[in-house]
């Protein structure tokens, strides 16, 4: 019978579907058949699911996954991203210091200042809890903006992005964190920053111990 709203000579024939009674479907195996009539010619067309499942699996045997090429961050355009964060980040932070605790602290020793002996600068000594604060303040807006996108200012700025090494997709925040650490560790050693220029991935020691790593944005 015809289709409801099309044409009347257009005729989708389905009870042939395995019909011992019908020559049509004995001389085929299609699941079903679709009869239209051009003209004065009368086409039929036929859809098998088996056949099509089989073409299918065919062809994704014969395709093979592209291989994707990784952009990984070179290493000057971290230390630019590094360098542009400490002030981007650490100015509002300063002023926030300065706000809640007076503008001494931010004459005080800093922590180099203290490992190097500077007698000029310790004659102002730090305040322990000032300290705290700034740093925890830095973590937070920095691997609260890795979380988020992958980018603070400086990284944004230098193109780079962090990521999780496996997924390439934003890093959970533990390991962020773990990230945030690894700096300090990076910063002991001083070769923990040059590793990268050693490594296809360009990954430093922080990136090593946080399985992160930092590409190229888009």
């Amino acid at each position: 019978m015809p289709l409801a709203g099309s044409d009347p000579t257009y005729f989708e024939l389905k009870e042939y579907r395995k019909n011992e009674n019908s020559p049509l479907a004995a001389a085929t195996n299609w699941d079903s058949i679709i009869m239209k009539q051009v003209g004065k010619q009368t086409v039929i067309r036929g859809y098998n699911s088996s056949m099509r499942h089989r073409t299918l699996k065919k062809n994704q045997k014969l395709s093979k996954p592209a291989s994707v090429r990784i952009a990984y961050a070179s290493f000057w355009s971290r230390a630019l991203g590094f360098i542009t964060d400490i002030f981007m980040i650490g100015l509002p932070i300063s002023l926030i210091i300065i706000l809640f605790f007076g503008y001494d602290q931010t004459h005080s020793a800093g922590g180099i200042d203290v490992i190097m002996q500077n007698k000029e600068a310790l004659k102002n000594p730090p305040n322990p809890l000032v300290s705290i604060v700034q740093l925890c303040l830095f973590m937070i807006v920095t691997v609260t903006l890795w979380h988020k996108s992958g980018q603070t200012p400086g990284k944004k700025m230098a193109h780079t992005r962090v990521v999780d090494a496996r997924t390439l997709q934003n890093a959970p925040y533990w390991k962020l964190i773990l990230r945030f650490i690894g700096y300090f560790i990076s910063l002991i050693t001083l070769i923990g920053f040059f590793i990268g220029l050693l490594r296809r991935d360009k990954r430093a020691l922080h990136d090593l111990l946080s399985g992160t790593a930092v590409i190229q944005a888009n």
